[in-house]
């Protein structure tokens, strides 16, 4: 009976491990560990350009001390992914009308930042330069360090997402069969599995386990929900759109574009560039 009673405790000892280690190399862990980097490694940069901006060290402070200081900072990252000069129009967009009676400066150039990415519409970049399609990727890193540490955990995300791809295509899971039949062609199925790590890089990312259906039903409140929604990318939730690129198949949506993205950004991401702007830390959690 003790033995039995044993087993079962070992057993349960090494499930909760599993279940730790599966968690510590989860793509949400990996990306809270990202974002933190990215916005620790991207302070100086942006300093910098907001004081080339025009702006002054009184104002620079109130951005960074704003609730909307989050928001605004993945709005320029997205902006940036999506293939715009955010170097050459930050500039413009401060001197665009005065700030002096701006009660929130954060926030009125996160509008202007916005509204630009709107207007050019047709410059953004159909291929956006996102971590397994979740978030924007991390650009003028000159800490060693910390581009170190960015591109350990942007190849363990992929590596993530790829392992899960073929778990879930070897499983069969529900979900798989909304994204049509495997293709037998080599250079087709891989571009179907790379439908399908994006995919299950979203659902490992939000913690979908059983949902059959591939994006889960997005919340109201749920932080991608407005840009599925607004973007038309969403599935209605019963079935995903169609991919011209693969015909007579069912695809996964397009990564949505990092300028819907910016709206309706990630809780994280904002709290890390907030932490960030709080602390005036700049620490590599290798």
């Amino acid at each position: 009976m003790q033995d039995g009673v044993n087993l079962r405790a070992d057993i349960s000892a090494h499930e909760a491990i599993r279940r730790a280690h599966e968690q510590a190399e989860g793509i949400a862990s990996l990306a809270a560990e990202y974002q933190s980097i990215a916005s620790a490694a991207g302070v100086d940069r942006w300093e910098k350009l907001f004081a080339r901006s025009g702006l002054t060290a009184a104002q620079i402070e109130a951005v960074r001390a704003s609730q909307a200081y989050g928001p605004f900072m993945a709005a320029l990252r997205h902006a940036e992914a999506s293939g715009l000069d955010v170097d050459r129009v930050l500039p413009a967009l401060v001197s665009k009308r005065t700030l002096v009676s701006a009660e929130d400066i954060a926030a009125v150039l996160h509008h202007r930042v916005d509204e630009w990415v709107e207007a050019h519409d047709q410059l953004v970049t159909a291929s956006p330069n996102l971590v397994a399609g979740l978030f924007p990727r991390a650009r003028g890193v000159t800490d060693p360090d910390m581009g170190r540490g960015l591109t350990e955990r942007d190849q363990a995300i992929d590596q993530r997402a790829s392992t899960l791809a073929e778990q879930a295509a070897a499983k069969v899971l529900p979900w798989i069969g909304r994204l049509g039949q495997p293709p037998a062609e080599p250079p087709d199925r891989r571009e179907w599995l790379q439908s399908v790590a994006a995919v299950a890089a979203y659902r490992d990312r939000w913690g979908i386990k059983t949902d059959p259906r591939p994006l889960g039903y997005p919340e109201p409140s749920h932080p991608w929900s407005s840009m599925f929604n607004e973007s038309g990318l969403s599935p209605p939730p019963s079935e995903l759109s169609t991919s011209p690129a693969v015909p007579n198949q069912v695809r996964p949506a397009p990564v949505p574009r990092p300028h819907r993205a910016a709206r309706a950004t990630t809780r994280e991401e904002s709290n890390c560039d907030r932490s960030q702007a709080s602390q005036g830390t700049r620490t590599v959690g290798t």
